[in-house]
């Protein structure tokens, strides 16, 4: 399902994230950030706060800033 939906939002309005709940996701963004379309891409006002990020994203996130701090840790 989520493999689908991601290649789904390819050829769509980009997103800035990924709503983790049963919700539709796109509908819910689109009245979210009340976003302005400029050719392919659409510009919004929104903060980044008011968004539901994806516990998975949030957690690669982290991992890849621990693994860069460990690495910058070891060079000094």
């Amino acid at each position: 399902m989520e493999g689908q939906m991601l290649q789904s939002l390819e050829s769509d309005k980009p997103v800035l994230a990924f709503c983790d709940s049963s919700f539709k996701l796109h509908k819910s963004i689109t009245e979210l950030l009340n976003p302005t379309k400029i050719g392919d891409f659409v510009l919004s006002m929104a903060p980044i706060s008011s968004l539901l990020i994806n516990p998975q994203f949030e957690k690669a996130n982290n991992l890849q800033e621990w693994n860069d701090n460990v690495k910058a840790q070891k060079i000094d």
